[in-house]
């Protein structure tokens, strides 16, 4: 028999651990999921034990990014999938702006384009016209030039 001062006394079962990095943890798994993290290991040669700890430690990292997100969801009166609708709807009104602006643009170029292509043609005449001395002035032999 054992006397109770020996029980009180006793802090935990095993050993205390030889240092403070890691501590034991007793996981029960299937044998489908042992073997496949065993594999795993195999693959990148990792032991058991540190492959199960990498994967846990990429778990845990992710879980802790997504957890100020997942508090700020929380707190919004409308859930996450309205607020990105709304963004989208906004950002396919702005797209649709922009496209009209750049439509009006477009059109607005043509107009000018056509009217100082316009201008400049007829300003060119004009002033080539102005230029010009009337066609009886010039002397016969400018007009016909005959070789002799």
């Amino acid at each position: 028999m054992t006397n109770e001062a020996s029980v009180i006394e006793r802090k935990g079962p095993g050993r205390p651990p030889k240092d403070k990095k890691r501590v034991p943890v007793g996981v029960r798994l299937t044998p489908e999921l042992r073997d496949a993290l065993a594999a795993m290991a195999e693959q990148y040669g990792r032991s058991l034990t540190q492959q199960v700890e990498l994967l846990l430690e990429g778990a845990v990292r992710r879980e802790l990014a997504w957890l100020p997100i997942m508090r700020q969801w929380a707190n919004r009166s409308t859930p996450p999938s309205d607020d990105l609708l709304a963004r989208l709807d906004r950002l396919e009104a702005a797209l649709a702006a922009v496209h009209a602006d750049q439509t009006a643009l477009q059109e607005e170029f043509a107009t000018v384009g056509a009217a100082v292509r316009a201008a400049a043609e007829t300003n060119w005449r004009a002033a080539a016209v102005d230029e010009l001395p009337e066609p009886a002035v010039l002397p016969e032999s400018r007009r016909h030039r005959s070789k002799r």
